[in-house]
């Protein structure tokens, strides 16, 4: 089953598996526009998705009507539920099933996000300025910048070492005699 959503920023649309809505909890890093968004809230309908057929549940209603009318005429109704709210069924459906490996989080997870290819965008990639978003990543994400190291460091680090080879050497002279 496919599960799309649409970013509401740049409106790019995402094919997601329940998998990985259920491992980052519903969060989504839009390729393009770098934007966070709640994947639940943006469900968009698929235009190819095609109710499952009818004939088993006539045939389980069947079965159910020889066995209790009141459990059929149950059946009967929620399988003729309007339309309006399918997507809402849908949804539902997705919230209640379980995967295996969903006791993962978003920080196990990693950045497997950003690896996903939108199925189509509304911008051109001719739009697609890689200068000025490395800009905005800059401006928006914290960058942390490396130190040089002092004289001191290195000092510290070689008496260290030094000391370490040296009980090394006393080590294999004193037991090897």
């Amino acid at each position: 089953m496919r599960y799309l959503s649409q970013c509401p920023s740049c409106q790019t649309v995402y094919q997601l598996s329940l998998m990985e809505l259920n491992i980052t909890q519903g969060l989504v890093r839009c390729a393009h526009c770098r934007h966070i968004f709640d994947a639940y809230s943006c469900f968009i309908k698929d235009p190819d998705y095609r109710p499952p057929s009818i004939t088993h549940y006539i045939n389980d209603m069947l079965i159910a009507h020889q066995q209790n009318a009141v459990g059929a005429r149950l059946k009967y109704s929620a399988i003729h539920s309007d339309t309006e709210n399918s997507l809402i069924q849908h949804v539902n459906q997705l919230m209640s099933q379980g995967v295996d490996g969903s006791q993962l989080n978003l920080y196990t997870y990693l950045n497997y996000l950003d690896t996903l290819s939108p199925i189509h965008s509304t911008k051109d990639d001719a739009d697609f300025d890689p200068i000025m978003m490395a800009k905005k990543q800059k401006s928006t994400l914290i960058t942390e910048k490396k130190q040089k190291k002092s004289v001191l460091y290195y000092l510290v680090w070689g008496i260290i070492h030094v000391l370490l080879i040296s009980l090394l050497l006393y080590q294999i002279i004193f037991f090897h005699r």
